[in-house]
């Protein structure tokens, strides 16, 4: 892609990032939403905002609107912190015809009608080693949040939020993810799924890097 964008004299960029787990903790439409609103409020999950960061950094200084990555993500954190970020999202909502008291009332948006702990299937204490992202979506799939055909209507209220990803230790009693379902069958069909998408060690698991690499072109 960077070599496309070369041969037609544009400025590009391309980063290589970790694939493997769902970036931040939500999967589906508006637990999506929510989780991007509470970014932009500081309450990011750190591998989606250190990402957040790191390309709007790699932006600013590629545009000249920066000196260097330091000074560019001075200038984020500085959007971020002071509230400036949040209303210019509101003002984008507003522009869209859409309806930015969202901004502070969720429940305006469409929302599952049931929420259930999925818990681990390993004994405590022990570790999340791998979580498969595919198998997540999958997950969300099965209750309405993705298409299997051109056609078919998609629920906008249901999906995860995850509470533990790669690297997190769970003690005993605590759940590995919420599932929000309309009804108990399929929140029992998302859990299938996630039994494929998470494996477990009883040794300590490192937290993997967002960022794997930054190609030169």
């Amino acid at each position: 892609m960077g070599e496309v964008g070369e041969r037609l004299k544009r400025p590009v960029l391309a980063v290589v990032t970790d694939m493997e787990q769902p970036l931040g903790f939500a999967v589906g439409h508006t637990l999506e939403v929510i989780e991007a609103i509470e970014t932009l409020k500081g309450n990011a999950p750190p591998d989606l905002r250190e990402l957040c960061l790191s390309l709007g950094s790699l932006a600013l200084v590629r545009s000249g609107k920066a000196a260097n990555e330091a000074a560019a993500r001075k200038i984020l954190e500085d959007v971020l912190s002071s509230g400036k970020a949040l209303e210019k999202f509101r003002i984008l909502i507003k522009a869209q015809g859409g309806d930015a008291a969202v901004i502070e009332d969720y429940s305006l948006m469409p929302t599952a009608k049931h929420q259930f702990e999925y818990m681990p299937k390993a004994s405590a204490p022990c570790w999340v080693e791998h979580l498969d992202g595919h198998k997540v979506a999958q997950a969300c799939k099965l209750m309405g949040a993705g298409r299997a055909k051109k056609n078919d209507p998609i629920n906008l209220g249901v999906g995860v939020v995850l509470k533990a990803k790669i690297g997190t230790k769970l003690e005993a009693g605590q759940p590995v993810a919420i599932i929000h379902a309309d009804d108990k069958e399929h929140f029992e069909h998302a859990a299938k799924k996630l039994d494929e998408a998470f494996k477990y060690s009883k040794e300590p698991v490192p937290v993997p890097s967002i960022i794997k690499a930054i190609p030169k072109h």
